[in-house]
């Protein structure tokens, strides 16, 4: 009886590699392409949060008649994480920014940084803006305040959007 020797029914090593070499490459394109996705989701955290923080502050306005005061009540800085400090009293009751938010947001970066804020006035203020950096240009930057239409001393205070820049994109809110 004879008997059949068929080849090897396996892969062979350049059948691997190109296999391999496909597999690299389409990840690739597909990591490459999770990278803007990622920056673009940072940034609508960003833009979320500067509105739910925007909400708090104009209800702590409406009770109040004034705008809480950034850390080291100067004009300049960041809201305090602790929303139970400073405060006003309304119809006998005092009034802190903890009565709108639970707490302020972190910025998605690992919250190593904080969103920028800056009132018109230490004692009474009645105007602010908040300010965050975006990573991508996106459509919310439409929304932002501009420089151009800020005064002197509030364009001092923050870039605000400005046509002209090519990244980090400044976003800002305020009352303005």
């Amino acid at each position: 009886m004879k008997t059949s020797h068929s080849k090897d029914k396996g892969f062979t090593l350049i059948e691997l590699l190109v296999v391999i070499a496909i597999i690299a490459i389409l990840s690739g394109i597909l990591i490459t392409s999770l990278t803007g996705s990622r920056a673009k989701s940072r940034d609508a955290k960003r833009v979320s949060d500067i509105s739910q923080i925007q909400l708090a502050i104009e209800q702590y306005f409406d009770r109040c008649q004034q705008y809480p005061h950034p850390v080291g009540n100067g004009t300049v800085g960041a809201l305090a994480a602790d929303v139970t400090s400073g405060s006003c009293t309304s119809g006998g009751t005092s009034i802190t920014l903890g009565n709108f938010i639970s707490q302020i947001p972190q910025t998605p970066d690992g919250g190593n940084s904080h969103y920028d804020y800056v009132i018109n006035a230490a004692s009474n203020p009645t105007d602010y803006i908040l300010h965050t950096q975006l990573e991508t240009n996106n459509a919310a930057l439409q929304d932002s305040l501009k420089k151009s239409s800020l005064t002197n001393t509030w364009a001092a205070s923050f870039p605000c959007a400005d046509p002209s820049q090519t990244g980090p994109y400044d976003y800002c809110v305020g009352s303005k």
